[in-house]
């Protein structure tokens, strides 16, 4: 059986919230330390979707903006 602390899910909602809180065009994501290249535009674009921030991540969107270098 899997035990799951109650305030483990709680603070992993409050750090959710905060990043939720954020203006997309004032995040810098990074994927394993490397900032990735998002354009104003397309930052634009994903501020109409109507999703959050996180969401950004959980849908896989920002793959597209990983340097294949």
């Amino acid at each position: 059986m899997t035990v799951i602390a109650i305030e483990d899910v709680q603070e992993l909602q409050r750090k959710l919230a905060k990043i939720n809180k954020l203006d997309f065009q004032d995040i810098e994501w990074t994927s394993n330390g490397v900032p990735l290249v998002i354009t104003d535009e397309d930052k634009e674009d994903w501020r109409f979707t109507g999703l959050s921030n996180t969401c950004f991540v959980e849908s896989n969107e920002y793959g597209e903006f990983i340097s294949q270098e």
